[in-house]
């Protein structure tokens, strides 16, 4: 497999890395990793990293400066891949570029690989220690401390609504609902809810139960931020296919994945090999039962 070379970019002193308009899941695993690493191998570089306004702390302490934008029909009318967005307009993309050349002339801009290579950074030039700014870091730390009787755990019940066939790998909402029901019983659980809005499932309000997105409100914290603190805090983390759990492998913290590509999240998009517990699915619409789930949850701390 060929990977990129990496000096190519020696020459420059000046880098910008972006406008990245991947998908999350995507830009977390194979291209923060890679800015973070060739910030830590060259400090002595200027490096700007330009992202959507949401993702700021997955470059937090690795880049001089962090520009944002936001797309418009985002997730809606575009869907977001592996490299780009689906059905955004060229012209489009290229005046976002073009927006950051004229800005910053003396920088060179280095985009986002346009290619279906899941590798194309070679291993050894990825980092993957995330640290957000210390504001969400505070805040999942307050709760540790004031339920310090309760097993920490996140929860990601992601529902896609970017899927064109309806149901197409989204897990059954009253399935999500049976498993919050199964995991507030228990008695056991401090449970921070992983997603954001409208793409995730919300159980009912519960003492126990903490929605990251509303703990993000404020200045300094994002929704990102904290689920990033809440997964390295936490004991284990919970989800079908998505982002989140797969944000998990790359942070160390166990995972249980279900879904229909178990090679997939538990060997390739696993490069750390965090402990990951993986139920197949035979199909994209998933069907495994809440009460299986909850019994492997409960198995994990018996």
């Amino acid at each position: 497999m060929q990977f990129f070379d990496t000096g190519i970019l020696d020459k420059y002193k000046k880098i910008l890395f972006g406008p990245s308009l991947m998908e999350v899941g995507w830009e977390i695993f194979r291209w923060v990793p890679y800015v973070r690493w060739y910030k830590k191998t060259h400090p002595d570089k200027k490096i700007i990293a330009v992202t959507r306004s949401d993702r700021l702390d997955l470059y937090y302490g690795a880049a001089d400066s962090i520009l944002t934008f936001k797309i418009d029909g985002d997730y809606s009318e575009y869907r977001p891949n592996m490299y780009r967005l689906d059905f955004f307009p060229k012209k489009s993309y290229d005046k976002l570029v073009n927006r950051y050349r004229k800005l910053y002339p003396k920088y060179h801009i280095f985009e986002p690989p346009d290619t279906n290579n899941r590798l194309f950074f070679h291993p050894l030039n990825m980092d993957y220690s995330l640290t957000p700014h210390p504001e969400n870091k505070r805040r999942i730390d307050d709760l540790i401390c004031k339920y310090s009787d309760r097993i920490p755990i996140v929860v990601s019940p992601r529902h896609r609504i970017d899927m064109k066939i309806k149901g197409d790998r989204n897990w059954k909402k009253e399935y999500w609902h049976e498993l919050f029901n199964f995991i507030k019983n228990s008695g056991k659980y401090l449970t921070f809810i992983a997603g954001s809005t409208p793409s995730y499932v919300k159980p009912e309000p519960n003492e126990y139960f903490i929605i990251l997105e509303d703990l993000a409100k404020g200045a300094t914290a994002s929704n990102i931020g904290v689920t990033i603190e809440a997964i390295k805090t936490s004991r284990l983390t919970i989800g079908n296919q998505s982002a989140i759990p797969v944000l998990s492998n790359h942070l160390r913290t166990p995972t249980l994945f279900w879904g229909h590509e178990k090679a997939r999240h538990q060997v390739v998009e696993n490069p750390l090999r965090t402990p990951c517990e993986f139920i197949l699915e035979k199909t994209t619409n998933y069907s495994t039962h809440p009460k299986i789930i909850f019994d492997v949850i409960d198995a994990f701390f018996s």
